[in-house]
Formats: structure tokens, C-alpha cells, sequence
């Protein structure tokens, strides 16, 4: 397999973990994509592919409970590739998540 696709598989398949990072509690309706997608770089740090640079973070969906956005991430390995976030209340504290595919109506990744 060329150097290429091993690159974007491997960020694939780390990012199709979600990590979900305990940020306390706070107004999802004051958070912004830009926000989220850097506290979601923040939280990759912990994994063996983190990811280095996140850009054009631009929302996908929010209401009072849930905010999704999507960003162009690079990761350690060099791979390009968009990410998909998610800023939610679980139990009265934010959730923030982070995954290759966009979420489903649910929270999880989309079929």
C-alpha cells in the first residue's frame, strides 16, 4: 500500500474512537465550533495519534443540549483529513467528542 492511503487509514481508524474529554459544566449555547474542535485536538493528545492542527471548524447542527461541528484536521502521521466534533450535556457536565464520520441522531457514528 503506498505511503498515502496508510496515512489516512491509520488517522481513520484512531479517529473513529471518540474520546470524550470531562470539561465541567457550562452553556452549550455560548460554545463555539472553534472551541470544541480545539478542546477535541486537546483531548487526542492522550492517544498514540494525536491530532496537530485543526482548522475551519464550521457547526453541522446545535440546540440547547448538543452542538456538532466539522474541521480539517491534521494529524501526527501528516494525514489531511476532516474531523467531526461534538460538544454535549451528560448528566448535567459537558461532553466533547471526536470522530472520523459525522455523528448520527444519536451521538454515535453514522451507518
Amino acid at each position: 500500500m503506498p505511503a498515502g492511503p496508510r496515512r489516512r487509514a491509520s488517522a481513520a481508524a484512531a479517529a473513529l474512537l471518540p474520546a470524550l474529554l470531562l470539561t465541567g459544566c457550562a452553556n452549550l449555547g455560548s460554545l463555539g465550533c472553534d472551541e470544541i474542535a480545539e478542546q477535541a485536538k486537546r483531548a487526542s493528545q492522550d492517544r498514540g495519534l494525536k491530532i496537530v492542527a485543526i482548522a475551519n471548524a464550521r457547526e453541522m447542527s446545535r440546540d440547547e443540549s448538543d452542538v456538532r461541528c466539522a474541521a480539517d484536521a491534521t494529524w501526527s502521521d501528516g494525514a489531511n483529513m476532516t474531523v467531526y466534533v461534538r460538544a454535549y450535556e451528560e448528566s448535567g457536565t459537558r461532553m466533547i467528542a471526536y470522530q472520523s464520520t459525522p455523528f448520527d441522531r444519536r451521538g454515535g457514528q453514522a451507518q
